[in-house]
């Protein structure tokens, strides 16, 4: 009995940290997606109300065409044919973590990874990358964590964005 309060009361406290559903969710697909659970449990989808809540550690594959995932409503990830992303969160900052990995067999034509900030904004990272996404609202922060970034900002500025590095892009919150 002394072992089971532990672990029930573990399992409560972290059951709240393991879905992405508010944070992440997958808005757009034009063929079919696969999703691996971090258990290893690999699904493929065709139809966007089959696909369930998202785990954290979850890997997303665009299998049959491209596949957008928006994170947090104010960024979107566009995964072209055969790109695969895992996403992570940061159990201290909370921060939303999305890294490329790379598939042996199925090499993607493009081989970045495009990113859309508050509509307005352009960025891509490539398979070295793990870049990290946090909303402080009206702005949504995109940082990296390791490798490099670039960043097309307002005005068509290119910023190139190196560990520990981040760019803030502001919403237009008076539609």
């Amino acid at each position: 009995m002394k072992r089971i309060l532990p672990v029930l009361s573990a399992v409560i406290f972290l059951s709240c940290n393991v879905f992405a559903t508010n944070f992440v969710k997958i808005s757009r697909m034009t063929n079919s997606i696969q999703i691996k659970t971090p258990f290893g449990e690999v699904e493929t989808y065709k139809n966007l109300d089959d696909i369930p809540e998202i785990i954290y550690g979850t890997k997303i594959l665009a299998a049959g065409g491209t596949a957008e995932i928006k994170i947090f409503n104010t960024a979107s990830i566009t995964l072209e044919k055969n790109q695969e992303i895992v996403i992570m969160k940061h159990p201290v900052t909370k921060e939303i973590e999305v890294m490329k990995t790379e598939s042996k067999t199925k090499s993607p034509q493009n081989a970045q990874i495009k990113v859309w900030l508050a509509d307005h904004v352009s960025a891509s990272f490539g398979s070295d990358t793990k870049v990290t996404f946090f909303e402080r609202y009206p702005s949504i922060i995109f940082g990296v964590k390791k490798g490099e970034a670039v960043v097309k900002g307002t005005g068509g500025k290119s910023y190139t964005l190196v560990h520990g590095e981040s760019y803030e892009a502001k919403q237009n919150i008076v539609r």
